[in-house]
């Protein structure tokens, strides 16, 4: 991964990433490179923080969105 952002260190540019690879430290290393992350975290990830937790039952087939502004 260093080595595929390495030409946008430092632009404020966002990356986008499979959900294979999302997860919350690597969102806290972009963020220390001034990048941010865009990505789905998978519901199994063990960082999930609370504020990204699901709290009632959504249709299959829906998403919703959240930020975390300690973060970004």
């Amino acid at each position: 991964m260093h080595r595929l952002i390495q030409p946008i260190r430092n632009t404020g540019r966002s990356v986008t990433i499979d959900n294979w690879f999302t997860n919350v430290s690597l969102a806290d290393e972009l963020l220390n490179r001034k990048l941010t992350l865009l990505g789905i975290l998978r519901k199994n990830k063990t960082q999930i923080p609370p504020e990204f937790k699901i709290t009632k039952n959504y249709p299959i087939f829906s998403f919703y969105f959240r930020f975390c502004e300690k973060k970004f």
